[in-house]
């Protein structure tokens, strides 16, 4: 039986929304759950989590399969497309690929080099030359097409024929206080793998579809001084509508609705707010 794939750009499902037999992947369900009486699971590390031990999807799937789970023909919800959600669809898809791998080969690598820099930064570890090829251009919407393209992005780098010229990544604008205080701006294409070799956190924006901006804010690590949580929230109230930002305790950003617009701040609405926090985090 062939698994039913679900992807609604940016939506926010609850475990009470899911069909029977269901997984959400990386932030379609908030937070990770289990329901084993409806069989719907959850595999996140966003919400409703310590970020610094709770592993990266493409993890959370691997163990379960490894552990004994059978998710054949299972509805997989997902919400946005990186190297972690592909990677876990990817895993959903092939089980047996997964059991008939051995510690260490390629596969079992893969998945611990994207897991680790998905859940802890880049600041952890240099990003997979994967995650640079699946990295959806902000102006663009995602779709199921993409996906698809994506997933056969990792059938290739397994088979050694994914090549060494990955898609080039959009310009953005890093935004960080240097040891003097004093704010920095520069533009950048290594987005968060540049951010965090400068400062212990920051933010990052860029300009996405329908006249609209893209925003990742970032810090090292959960043990440096900066409440994502908390600055996200602020932003909800100004930018209000019901597609929020969102994240974890260590790296969130804008909305994401489905037709690829992302948040309607302008970049001085939202580093206005960046710097009242980041004077916060300093008194506390």
């Amino acid at each position: 039986m062939r698994s039913e794939i679900i992807f609604v750009q940016g939506h926010v499902w609850s475990m009470s929304d899911l069909e029977e037999r269901s997984v959400a992947l990386d932030g379609a369900v908030q937070g990770p759950a289990l329901d084993h009486k409806r069989q719907c699971f959850s595999f996140d590390h966003h919400k409703n989590c310590i970020r610094h031990v709770t592993l990266a999807t493409c993890e959370q799937v691997r163990d379960a399969i490894l552990l004994g789970a059978d998710f054949e023909g299972f509805r997989i919800y997902l919400n946005d497309l990186d190297a972690d959600s592909v990677l876990a669809t990817w895993l959903l898809l092939n089980p047996k690929r997964l059991l008939a791998s051995k510690p260490y080969d390629a596969l079992q690598r893969l998945i611990h080099d994207i897991g680790r820099v998905d859940a802890l930064g880049p600041s952890y570890g240099e990003e997979h030359l994967l995650s640079s090829w699946i990295k959806p251009k902000p102006t663009n919407p995602q779709d199921l097409s993409l996906l698809h393209l994506y997933l056969s992005y990792i059938d290739r780098y397994l088979e050694g024929d994914l090549g060494e010229n990955p898609h080039l990544r959009g310009e953005s604008t890093a935004v960080w206080y240097d040891p003097d205080d004093t704010l920095q701006q520069e533009k950048t294409r290594k987005g968060t793998a540049f951010l965090y070799r400068v400062a212990p956190y920051g933010l990052l924006y860029a300009r996405a579809a329908h006249d609209t901006w893209s925003y990742t804010v970032g810090k090292r690590s959960d043990f440096v001084r900066f409440p994502i949580p908390d600055f996200l929230g602020s932003l909800n109230e100004l930018e209000g509508g019901n597609v929020l930002w969102g994240g974890g305790s260590s790296i969130g950003g804008a909305p994401r609705h489905p037709n690829g617009a992302r948040s309607f701040l302008s970049p001085n609405q939202v580093l206005s707010v960046f710097k009242k926090f980041h004077y916060l985090s300093k008194k506390s």
